[in-house]
């Protein structure tokens, strides 16, 4: 069966209902729903739109109560804790890539960086709302106002994810992770630029361990794949991002200001947001496990062949 979730989001603003897929419903300040959200939410910052979520659900025990110990001294949820986990999992992957779908329908550099702050399930089965607050902090990034195309193009861009392997999107599950936190949590821009550039890393690095010239170097393409000015650019601009992230995390004395460490976040995510955008272009690529070479290699193979 399919259990309503309610959750309640910040940072984005959107006026009437917009369908984003089968089970998965964007829209604005309701007033039903903003009393449901901020039912978990008291004191914490109000939803400005909501997620209308359905969630499948499984009936995993019947007949016992939650503080029955079975004779290992187990309790149900002890019991069960794994399949809650796996549940879990599933939620929060579906409302991430919903909130990763708006990133990238949303031009750079007016991104739409939605912050989870409550979520609600509707239970048939009990009398009481379940529910729970999330992250209460604020974005780093603007508000911003959707329109009915930039919700269609969220919609295209859900629909890409949605419809790649589960377990390509897996593999850069962590590289999309940083591209959350950058854009969502992280309040010093410090630290947003340095999970941006993470970001790059975990998308088209190797397990092996990868040197910044390759991951710059392909990025440049993605960022510029017809002007060569602009690419060699795109490549400069790579490389001293990647000098300053390593300036960062090495513990230099010359730390950024806050509005150079800002610029350099923004500039970060404008590159994750063009990576993550073509990898889920072209499912081959998403599939590969050496991406930076495959991405110049084959920009070169079709200029050679050109």
């Amino acid at each position: 069966m399919h259990l309503p979730v309610v959750v309640g989001l910040a940072n984005i603003e959107v006026v009437g209902r917009h369908p984003l897929d089968d089970t998965t419903i964007l829209c604005g300040r309701e007033p039903e729903l903003h009393t449901l959200a901020t039912f978990v939410a008291s004191g914490l910052r109000a939803p400005t739109a909501f997620l209308l979520l359905r969630q499948p659900f499984r009936l995993l025990e019947r007949g016992e109560q939650a503080t029955t110990k079975d004779r290992n001294g187990r309790g149900v949820l002890d019991r069960l804790a794994p399949e809650i986990a796996r549940y879990r999992e599933r939620l929060t992957s579906k409302i991430d890539h919903v909130r990763l779908a708006l990133l990238l329908g949303n031009d750079y550099p007016d991104l739409a960086a939605p912050v989870a702050v409550s979520e609600v399930v509707v239970e048939p089965f009990d009398t009481l709302l379940t529910g729970s607050s999330l992250a209460p902090q604020y974005s780093p990034l603007p508000e911003v106002t959707l329109n009915e195309t930039m919700v269609q193009e969220a919609s295209v861009w859900l629909a890409h994810v949605q419809q790649a392997p589960e377990a390509h999107v897996k593999a850069v599950q962590f590289g999309i992770s940083r591209f959350l936190s950058a854009a969502t949590s992280r309040q010093d821009a410090r630290d947003g630029f340095v999970d941006a550039v993470i970001c790059w890393d975990s998308l088209l690095g190797t397990v092996q361990g990868e040197v910044a010239f390759r991951i710059t170097a392909a990025l440049a393409w993605l960022v510029a794949p017809d002007d060569r000015e602009e690419r060699q650019q795109a490549f400069k601009d790579a490389k001293e991002l990647y000098r300053r992230r390593s300036r960062i995390v090495h513990g230099s004395t010359k730390q950024p200001p806050a509005h150079e460490a800002t610029a350099d976040r923004d500039k970060a995510l404008h590159i994750c947001q063009v990576a993550l955008r073509e990898l889920f272009q072209r499912p081959a690529l998403l599939a590969s496990q050496n991406r930076a070479e495959d991405i110049v290699l084959d920009f070169l193979d079709d200029r050679h062949g050109s």
